[in-house]
């Protein structure tokens, strides 16, 4: 892992008029995060504000920055710009108020010292450029003095089209402060102009010399995102998917960054909080494994030195985000076939995520059939590996990276290849040690789901010989059925009873509840029906009179106990060998 040391940013404490009164301007990089905050925030920064201002607090803790200082006195914005943007329409509101009451001189104080410096040369430079998004906006309808040219935001709205989303949250927040501070004057009987006045350059001082920052000072934005990790804040401002679109925007030229930004954002909603699972899956399919935290650095460093299109990488990435989002939404439109589609649910319920390197290199590279071979076969060594057998998942991270490497190289070309490849791990499931792990496995409540999928399968299993014997077919809806627990979670009396004759401890009792064998489906009226009581009354009631073949060795039962149970799993067994096998 990647370790920064100590001397490459450093911090320091300043308040918040002070930063913007220095002289510094500060930029957020073009593509960088929409402004976002909602009321509940806002409305949380006003009363924090109000409270720090009752109680004459000498210090707020208003968050940290990161800042990357440039010549001409220019700051590149790589997290708190949320906060920078909402104290600065705070602030606007309050000038537009002061010129509302003619202090033309304070409200201009105001505008010069925390929104916008006018030069000599009557050149307005703003104190905060927003992203491209937001910065026309901001700049026109709140930065912009009433005096000067300023426009209302149905003017804006007229020129400009329906505002965004984000925009609108600009405008939300500028009407929540003006409506807010006259709400605050009825509260505390503030009535004429002066207290009016007095009050607002109180707050406005309060904010500016009681509200601090931490500045955490980086020399890159790759920097910056370390640093953003290991802060780790609780809301986050910058992402991996801002650093690298922000990257390839700067990396474009000029006539294709359009391009570039819209194919990126396509990819950003297409996979949501996945794009970081997405890019790194694409570096251990491409290049090798890495580790989140060196992404960026590797991809930036391939990119310059082989001199790559970032055009045709982003529309490269673009291509493959579709099939990695399509194989983590089985409900995808991509999913023609029933069967695939049957297999991508599979894939899903089992929650493992190392295979997709493999999965999204297979569906570009092969043919459906032979994909769906791959798919087969990932997802039944997942089943054996993962699930059952519960084996350490990094080992498998190096192969899969090898095996996606080698499938996009074509040098292996089908499902059989694959298998060869991971039969060299240490741990290679077969049936001996599938068996070992399977006899006497535990699926807890969190599992419910996992374990309604075991024993489909295996009752389909089942069913299935069953049927090639006598061409009788019993249709099930499988969405009527529950996950039952022969052994209750809770045991009633007669249960704990039974044991303690028998001598089972109540750990042991604990560990039986959750085994496999344990386990079965029950229509729900019936479950309900026999809830915790004794085993015979439940193979009387549900048991016996159940179309589940799975149900069938609970029939007439009398006693349940780990003999029992063991047995049960060792029938299920000969089904699970069958369904998750890894003989191609």
């Amino acid at each position: 892992m990647f370790y920064m040391g100590v001397e490459s940013f450093s911090s320091d404490k300043e308040k918040l008029g002070g930063l913007l009164m220095k002289g510094n301007f500060y930029e957020v990089p073009p593509n960088q995060r929409d402004f976002e905050w909602g009321k509940d925030l806002i409305q949380e920064f006003w009363e924090d504000l109000i409270k720090s201002y009752d109680a004459k607090d000498d210090t707020y803790y208003f968050g940290s920055t990161i800042f990357q200082y440039e010549p001409n006195n220019k700051v590149i914005v790589y997290d708190g710009q949320q906060r920078l943007a909402v104290a600065t329409i705070l602030w606007a509101v309050i000038r537009d108020i002061l010129y509302d009451f003619k202090e033309t001189e304070i409200a201009q104080i105001i505008q010069n010292d925390y929104i916008c410096k006018r030069t000599e040369k009557k050149e307005d430079i703003y104190k905060l450029t927003l992203n491209l998004r937001n910065r026309e906006f901001f700049r026109e309808c709140i930065q912009s003095p009433p005096s000067g040219s300023r426009k209302s935001f149905d003017e804006y709205e007229k020129i400009h089209g329906k505002l965004s989303e984000t925009n609108k949250k600009i405008k939300d927040c500028y009407l929540f402060f003006k409506e807010t501070i006259r709400k605050e004057w009825e509260v505390r009987k503030i009535e004429t102009d002066k207290e009016k006045i007095d009050f607002l350059t109180d707050v406005s001082t309060h904010l500016k010399d009681h509200f601090y920052v931490v500045m955490i000072k980086v020399i890159d934005e790759e920097e910056a995102y370390l640093v953003y990790e290991s802060v780790n804040q609780k809301r986050a401002e910058l992402s991996i998917a801002d650093l690298f679109k922000n990257y390839f925007y700067r990396k474009t030229g000029k006539s294709n960054r359009k391009l570039v930004v819209d194919m990126w954002n396509e990819i950003a909603e297409m996979l949501d909080v996945e794009i970081k699972h997405f890019l790194k899956h694409y570096w251990h399919s491409t290049e090798g494994v890495v580790t989140e935290r060196r992404l960026f650095r590797e991809l930036k460093n391939k990119v310059e030195s082989q001199k790559i299109n970032t055009l045709e990488l982003v529309r490269e990435l673009k291509e493959e985000a579709k099939i990695y989002s399509a194989l983590i939404n089985p409900d995808d439109e991509h999913w023609v076939k029933k069967d695939i589609r049957e297999l991508i649910e599979e894939f899903n319920i089992l929650t493992v995520k190392q295979p997709l390197p493999i999965l999204v290199v297979s569906r570009k590279k092969f043919n459906e059939e032979s994909f769906k071979e791959v798919l087969k076969l990932m997802v039944n060594f997942s089943f054996r590996y993962n699930i059952i057998c519960n084996f350490p998942p990094n080992v498998l991270e190096k192969k899969y990276s090898e095996i996606a490497i080698a499938i996009r190289k074509g040098e292996i070309t089908d499902a059989f290849d694959i298998i060869e490849e991971l039969r060299k791990i240490e741990k290679y499931p077969d049936d001996k040690i599938f068996s070992e792990f399977f006899i006497g496995k535990t699926l807890k409540k969190r599992d419910n789901k996992l374990a309604r999928y075991i024993l489909k399968k295996i009752e389909l299993m089942k069913r299935e010989r069953i049927d090639k014997k006598t061409d009788n077919t019993e249709p099930l809806n499988f969405d009527e059925f529950t996950l039952e627990h022969i052994l209750p979670r809770n045991p009633n009396k007669e249960w704990q009873d039974y044991f303690l004759k028998i001598g089972i401890d109540d750990e042991d009792v604990e560990k039986l509840k959750y085994r496999i064998g344990n386990l079965t489906l029950l229509d729900s009226i019936k479950n309900d029906f026999i809830k915790n009581e004794f085993v015979d009354k439940k193979s009387k009631k549900a048991y016996n009179i159940s179309l589940l073949k799975i149900n069938k060795s609970l029939h007439d039962l009398g006693e349940w106990n780990e003999k029992h149970i063991e047995k049960r799993e060792k029938d299920f067994f000969n089904e699970a060998k069958e369904i998750w096998n890894l003989m191609l």
